[in-house]
């Protein structure tokens, strides 16, 4: 149609939320989601956090991350996932010692329990397997074993020295 003058043609386009978790978008005005436990901190891969690395001393688990973050997609490394998990930090306790290698490593099952979010990392770590918390990561030879006994006093400990108010923040928990 040609328009006359005056007249003006317009169309509605509405916006609609993307929830594709494995493109990673900014996150504005929302608190992180995240869960600790024995002073090891876990949270989502996102944006926010990619562009914290990349601003780091890259080594090799940060360089995995990258790569996760650009071809999750094209590799299918996301099948049977809603989200990739993060360890992120470790607030330097007796209870996690030696488990630096493990930072920026992705959560692939805990005590047998394949981890796709959130939400199936929390359940997995309530039940222990014979008193040990048990960690696989992606591409990572070792498991990560942690003592699930020493974890009440540790954890009411970790929280309290570090100021933490909260063990975890969940989206879902909104």
């Amino acid at each position: 149609d040609i328009l006359r003058e005056g007249e003006t043609n317009t169309v509605s386009i509405p916006l609609v939320g993307l929830t594709d978790s494995f493109i990673y978008r900014n996150s504005y005005d929302t608190r992180p989601e995240y869960y600790v436990i024995g002073g090891l901190v876990f949270s989502p891969l996102s944006r926010n956090y990619l562009r914290l690395i990349r601003h780091s001393r890259i080594g090799i688990s940060e360089q995995r991350l990258l790569y996760y973050s650009d071809y999750a997609k094209l590799d299918s490394l996301y099948e049977g996932k809603n989200e990739f998990i993060v360890l992120i930090k470790r607030l330097p306790h007796s209870v996690n010692t030696y488990t630096d290698p493990y930072i920026n490593g992705i959560v692939k099952n805990v005590n047998g329990n394949e981890i796709s979010c959130m939400q199936d990392l929390v359940a997995a770590f309530a039940t222990p397997s014979e008193n040990f918390h048990v960690v696989e990561f992606e591409d990572h030879p070792d498991c990560l074993v942690i003592d699930a006994e020493a974890l009440p006093t540790a954890d009411s400990m970790i929280l309290n020295d570090y100021r933490v108010t909260e063990s975890m923040h969940l989206k879902d928990a909104e």
